[in-house]
This record gives C-alpha cells, structure tokens and sequence, in this order.
C-alpha cells in the first residue's frame, strides 16, 4: 500500500482519490496473484510438458525417424524435463528460486513447441510448406499449439508473481507498457494487413508519406515506453525496502 503521505495528498482531488482506488484494487490483486501464481504456472508447465512428451513419444513409435521425427522425440525429452520442473515447484522445491525455476521450463516449453513442426516456423516466415506431420492419426500441430499456449500462460503467471511483490509500485507501470504494446500492435497489424496496406498506399502521396512516417514514429516511441516501462517494473517489483 502507498504511504500516508501519499495517501493523503492524493486524497484531495478527486483524481486523486480514483486514483487511490485504482492502487488499492491493484494491491489487492497482487496479494492474490502472489499466494497463487506460482502453483498456478507450476500446473500449466506440467501440462505443457505432457503435451511435448506425447508428441515425442507419437514421433518415436510412429515416425520414420527422419530428421524432422528426430527433432520432435529430442524437443519431447527436453518438454518433459520441464513439465518435470513445474511439477517439483508443486511439491515445494525450488522455494527459493521458483520465479527462475519456472522461467526455464517456460522458456524450455516455448521453444520446443515452436521448433518441433517445421510447418509453424515455415509459416512464421511466410514460406509454402508441406503438409503437417501425424502420428497414429494425431496432427503434432494440435498438441505444439497446446505447448505454446501453456508457455504464453506460464510467462504471463512467472511475470505476476514478480509484480505481485510491490503491485503499487509495478502495476502502474505494466499499464502503461500494455497500453504502449497495443499501440505498437495495432501499428503492425496495420503493416501486415492488405486491405489496410492498400487503402494506405491508395492514398495522396503527401497523405500516404504522412501516414509512412508516423507510424514509424509511433513505432520507436512505443517499443521505447513499453519496453522501458516492462523492465522497470521488474527492478521496483524487486527493490528492497531497505
């Protein structure tokens, strides 16, 4: 919570007092996610493991064990480590590195989900790919998407648990990154899309030049405030009181 000081300055506006409200409610938040989050991303590392363990395991008994089968079996080992780690934070190991802990087998789960199907990198880099690989008539992509979200979730949980430490102080500044970042997306959305792209480029040269160099304003300014703003609230989450 903020300090008296604080608290009574900016109980004198009206702002001032919403203001308040928003930093209690995001207190209290924190307090929640930090008893909960741990176990909580704990859970989903171990599901994410099981998904790139069984992948693996379909690769090893019902692929050919090309190179492609052969990177799916290696990238199913190391997501069972990591579900493996998800599973020791849950019976209290780790206590005092679980942030770190969880981290690795986040990192571990993203990495071997996004490598195991040669089809999803292929399709990240705009290339035509050939049909996506199935074991016993199961489709590795299903199971890789399950692995990727578990470590998208995982992230997000390991990042919580750490703001959840001082949440007056972080929290403000997560906002104002999440704002930053959806500006920055909306920015890039606008690139990618054709129909955006073309009504863009369809326009008068002055307006479309205009257009051009704005966005990449946009584009520095937001990647500047966000990322600043998302490792500052790392540091004052970790900040001791001393």
């Amino acid at each position: 919570m903020l300090k008296d000081e604080s608290r009574q300055v900016l109980s004198a506006s009206r702002v001032g007092r919403i203001a308040l409200l928003v930093v209690d409610v995001l207190c209290l938040i924190g307090r929640f996610v930090g008893r909960y989050a741990g176990p909580a991303c704990g859970v989903v590392v171990a599901l994410g493991g099981l998904a790139g363990a069984a992948g693996g395991g379909f690769a090893a008994t019902g692929g050919s064990w090309t190179r492609p089968d052969t990177f799916v079996v290696f990238f199913g080992i190391t997501s069972l480590i990591a579900g493996a780690l998800g599973v020791l934070v849950l019976l209290g190991k780790f206590r005092e590195t679980v942030g770190m802990t969880l981290l690795i087998g986040v990192g571990t789960l993203f990495v071997g989900g996004a490598l195991s199907e040669a089809q999803l990198v292929a399709g990240v880099l705009g290339q035509q790919g050939g049909e996506f690989r199935s074991y016993h008539g199961v489709e590795l992509r299903y199971l890789m998407y399950f692995q990727l979200a578990c470590a998208v979730v995982g992230a997000v949980l390991c990042a919580a648990q750490v703001w959840s430490r001082r949440p007056a102080d972080s929290m403000p500044l997560v906002g104002i990154a999440a704002i930053a970042f959806a500006v920055l997306g909306g920015i890039v959305y606008c690139v990618i899309d054709a129909d955006i792209r073309g009504w863009i480029v369809g326009l008068p040269m002055i307006a479309t030049t205009l257009a051009v160099v704005v966005g990449g304003v946009l584009t520095i300014i937001t990647t500047a405030i966000g990322g600043h703003s998302l490792i500052t609230s790392f540091e004052v989450a970790n900040r001791s009181d001393a």
